[in-house]
């Protein structure tokens, strides 16, 4: 389901891109086609719980790569959210792992850190995670949300899948 949303997209991105050539005079002789190319790779896979990165790369003349990251209990198909697994206070609890390994990082480390950002603030039903293949939770941040380059944390918090399957 979501790989065919992918691909209708950017068939239609592709066709108003060949249209837009077209239009402003370019030959379709010359024109290069858009490739799309869409790869997954399994994160975590344990009894009921699978965890996947859905890996998309649409290329023009230049190329946009995305990261789709899918939590899923396969035994009650439900797609998981870091309140399912840590709690209802996730937030709290994820911002302070954060903040502990931020201050725990050399110096020269945490100059990369912005120190205006409240972690808290980016702690959402929206925040990109996935369970690596050690049971951990990863979660991630986009170029320039809390840090100068885009960067991850593995939770040390406790996390157990058992808590999920009972």
């Amino acid at each position: 389901m979501v790989i065919d949303r992918e691909v209708k997209e950017a068939s239609l991105r592709a066709k108003d891109y060949y249209q837009a050539y077209i239009d402003t005079g370019g030959k379709a002789e010359e024109f290069i086609p858009v490739s799309l190319n869409i790869d997954y790779e399994v994160k975590y896979k344990q009894n009921s719980i699978v965890s996947f990165l859905i890996e998309k790369t649409e290329t023009l003349a230049s190329s946009y790569q995305e990261y789709l990251y899918y939590n899923i209990d396969l035994v009650k198909g439900k797609v998981l959210s870091l309140e399912d697994l840590v709690g209802k206070d996730y937030q709290k609890k994820i911002a302070d792992e954060i903040k502990q390994q931020i201050a725990c990082m050399p110096k020269n480390q945490r100059f990369y850190y912005f120190n205006d950002v409240e972690i808290e603030d980016f702690m959402n039903s929206q925040r990109i995670f996935y369970i690596n293949e050690n049971g951990q939770l990863d979660i991630k941040f986009q170029k320039y949300e809390i840090a100068a380059g885009s960067v991850e944390f593995i939770m040390l918090i406790s996390f157990l899948i058992n808590h999920i399957e009972k």
